[in-house]
């Protein structure tokens, strides 16, 4: 999973991003999980933070943590092993309708028409 905007040190980015992408994936059911947490755990400031993933994504942090949670609850959604409401929670989104509203606005469907198009 790698989302890069045109970038001078692409090797540089990349790791960057391997290691965003750990950390989000480690946190994502971590209710204390933030900004400040990434930030912290990249030795940045949050400003700089902000301004390296915006950078490298073209998305703000906030968009790109909903970006790794989409594509993970699609994954997980795939897999058949989960209801909506776990994966909901297992991802890091506080309420079943936000996470379906958020996943209809990237994929263009809604959760349960997105697991009955991989179970047919």
């Amino acid at each position: 999973m790698q989302y890069f905007k045109r970038n001078k040190d692409n090797s540089e980015s990349a790791e960057f991003i391997k290691r965003l992408n750990a950390f989000i994936s480690d946190n994502m059911s971590n209710e204390n999980f933030s900004i400040d947490s990434l930030s912290s755990e990249f030795a940045i400031s949050r400003t700089n933070f902000q301004k390296k993933i915006k950078s490298i994504t073209g998305l703000t942090p906030n968009d790109y943590i909903k970006l790794v949670r989409l594509n993970k609850s699609a994954e997980l959604l795939a897999t058949g092993k989960y209801r909506i409401n776990e994966v909901c929670f297992l991802v890091g989104f506080n309420t079943p309708s936000y996470f379906s509203k958020c996943f209809y606005d990237h994929f263009g469907k809604l959760p349960k028409d997105f697991m009955q198009n991989k179970q047919e």
